[in-house]
């Protein structure tokens, strides 16, 4: 399991995803953080030939909105909780480029990412597909929303 997000829907991360809008040209969400499109292709990219299926879960909470697994943790559950689920095939997804996402590999086995290979896989194919899967996302929770919440920091 994978949440391209990278981290929850706090105003820290908010912020974060926000100045990686700007620095990439994509427009700010309110709803969803822009996804990591560099680990999402990693991780499509490991597990090749066996990753079967690519599922699509949008969760959105009617009566109050969840910044934190934290909350949840003590005993700050939702009302009630709505699930939109997609499935992909893998043979769907726009194909991967043969440029690699990681480089910079060390003796340990630990390794850096590439600012440059960054950017190039944030245009890739598979990165744009990823990136109009949130802005799908970000409309529809806009949308619910709208008739339940106000977003409020």
């Amino acid at each position: 399991m994978m949440f391209p997000e990278g981290t929850d829907l706090s105003v820290y991360g908010l912020t974060r995803s926000d100045a990686y809008a700007k620095k990439v040209g994509l427009p700010l969400h309110r709803y969803t953080l822009h996804p990591r499109t560099t680990g999402f292709e990693s991780f499509v990219r490991a597990f090749g030939s066996d990753l079967a299926y690519v599922y699509d879960v949008t969760v959105a909470y009617p009566y109050a909105l969840i910044e934190s697994e934290l909350k949840m943790a003590i005993g700050e559950c939702p009302q009630e909780v709505h699930f939109h689920v997609r499935r992909w095939a893998a043979n769907q997804l726009p194909p991967l480029t043969d440029k690699p996402t990681v480089t910079n590999s060390f003796p340990d086995g630990g390794s850096q990412v590439d600012n440059e290979v960054s950017e190039v896989s944030a245009s890739s194919p598979l990165a744009k597909w990823l990136q109009s899967r949130w802005a799908e996302k970000e409309k529809m929770l806009k949308d619910f929303y709208g008739k339940f919440l106000p977003w409020t920091w």
